[in-house]
């Protein structure tokens, strides 16, 4: 019984020894993560002009509400209408068009004789949270007008569309990061493209006319992949 005791003790003095070195262990590795927080807190992060933070920094939506309004945040256009996808019927091809409570009635909307711009007898829909979330589940595939009534816009977009459209897009995001640009991409709905998407703080103007300017010499990649800056 006396050996067997011994044993025990001699055990548990190793496993004491054992989580006191892990107790060490411990205390050293937090030691290290609070330098290291202290350190990464006194470099300042790039700043990115009047661009959001990527989307990847926002906390995922949970809640329909949370969804529609992330989705107002960033996509921003006239709130006094919006465009909804239709499917032409005599040549199959999609396109937009104001979302209006007179379309197709009889005697009050006369499409496609009148263009629903010049339509007297305009209902169109204005932009409220049950119309987005209508577009988030699938019910309609709405659209938005991005142009605002004083010319400016709070987003842009790039698109990708040609057969090096991975190539192009990879070096185009490349090119923005560098530069301490946010950016965001997404895959096209037809699964052979790209749209690259720019997203503002504060509305910006629109250019009626391009400005002309020499622009720095492209890197290796951007020369590789016809990128420009």
């Amino acid at each position: 019984m006396t050996g067997a005791r011994e044993k025990l003790l001699s055990e548990i003095a190793e496993a004491e020894a054992s989580l006191a070195s892990l107790d060490d262990q411990r205390e050293g590795v937090r030691q290290r993560l609070e330098a290291l927080r202290r350190q990464a807190g006194s470099i300042s992060t790039p700043p990115s002009a009047t661009l959001h933070e990527e989307p990847r920094t926002v906390a995922t939506p949970m809640t329909p509400a949370d969804k529609v309004r992330l989705f107002r945040s960033l996509f921003r256009g006239r709130p006094d209408v919006y465009p909804t996808r239709f499917a032409s019927k005599k040549t199959s091809r999609f396109g937009y068009a104001p979302a209006c409570g007179n379309k197709f009635v009889p005697g009050v909307c006369e499409l496609p004789r009148i263009r629903c711009g010049e339509c007297p007898n305009q209902a169109f829909h204005v932009v409220d949270d049950q119309s987005i979330l209508h577009h988030l589940q699938g019910r309609h595939v709405m659209g938005v007008y991005p142009l605002l009534e004083d010319d400016t816009c709070w987003f842009l977009a790039a698109d990708f569309d040609k057969a090096t459209w991975r190539e192009d897009v990879a070096a185009f995001v490349e090119t923005c990061r560098s530069s301490g640009v946010s950016v965001s991409v997404e895959r096209s709905q037809s699964g052979n493209g790209a749209h690259a998407w720019f997203f503002f703080t504060a509305p910006i103007p629109r250019i009626r006319k391009p400005r002309r300017a020499t622009p720095p010499a492209p890197s290796p990649k951007e020369r590789e992949y016809g990128v420009h800056r």
